[in-house]
């Protein structure tokens, strides 16, 4: 698999860029409080590859490499998080 980037964190969604592809993975941003996650982000929306890829297939594997990639992206910046559910 290609490096995977995060190229965009926002409110409600994290993009991922591997290689040509792009990927979309839903989540919720919050307000940073002691205790609590900055980031909650839903592993079971790894599903597809964003148009005009989401005919490509996206494998179990595939995925699970992709999530690392995001866990590693938010623990190099410093950003609590929590995985919730698991990509399938």
């Amino acid at each position: 698999m290609s490096t995977i980037r995060v190229v965009e964190v926002t409110r409600g969604h994290i993009r991922v860029q591997v290689g040509d592809r792009s990927l979309t993975i839903q989540g919720e941003g919050h307000l940073p409080a002691p205790g609590s996650p900055g980031y909650l982000i839903y592993a079971n929306s790894i599903r597809a590859w964003d148009p005009p890829h989401q005919s490509d297939a996206l494998d179990l594997a595939q995925k699970k490499d992709i999530l690392t990639g995001v866990l590693r992206h938010f623990d190099a910046k410093g950003t609590h998080y929590t995985v919730e559910g698991e990509p399938t």
